[in-house]
């Protein structure tokens, strides 16, 4: 039978033995799947910043991100004093025609919009995220897509790019949690 040369022994139950005091004294630092540090419980929601000139898409937005954010069990969304805070601000809004009636007006349109996000930790005083860019048409094509012959609306349309922007915030800053 194989066993440890003696010089080995020592370093190896050394290194089992301060392993293990490490874990059941807590003095490790832990991280969600996500690399997000696991004291952070809660996240503060601000307003995104609008940079464009489509008033009120901010505020959907946010309500979005909260939504889905309290769809999570394991975090929740506090007004303030969270662990952490995660803002951003909308860059651009796309309303690009890809279909017209005979009659040249749109009959079939694809709104996408464009925001950078950050993800700050309160306790380590640092960002954990910072200026991320992302978009409503990163995993779908037809997020914001809207048929004006249906009687579907701008509007209609700017809430289901709302809903796939905050989704793709949630997936790479606190998703995976």
């Amino acid at each position: 039978m194989w066993r440890y040369p003696h010089f080995l022994r020592v370093p190896l139950v050394v290194a089992i033995l301060v392993t293990f005091l490490s874990l059941a004294s807590g003095c490790h630092t832990s991280t969600h799947a996500t690399g997000i540090p696991s004291h952070i419980r809660s996240v503060e929601v601000e307003i995104f910043k609008n940079n464009t000139m489509y008033k009120g898409i901010e505020t959907r937005l946010t309500r979005q991100l909260i939504d889905q954010i309290n769809a999570d069990p394991v975090i929740r969304v506090v007004s303030g004093g969270g662990d952490a805070v995660l803002s951003g601000e909308i860059t651009n809004i796309n309303r690009q025609t890809i279909r017209e009636t005979t009659t040249d007006e749109p009959a079939t349109v694809s709104v996408s919009i464009h925001a950078t996000f950050s993800l700050y930790d309160e306790a380590g005083r640092h960002f954990l995220m910072a200026d991320i860019p992302v978009s409503s048409s990163e995993s779908s094509t037809l997020s914001g897509l809207y048929e004006a012959s249906q009687g579907e609306t701008v509007s209609m349309a700017e809430d289901a790019a709302t809903t796939v922007l905050a989704r793709a915030i949630i997936n790479r800053s606190i998703g995976s949690w």
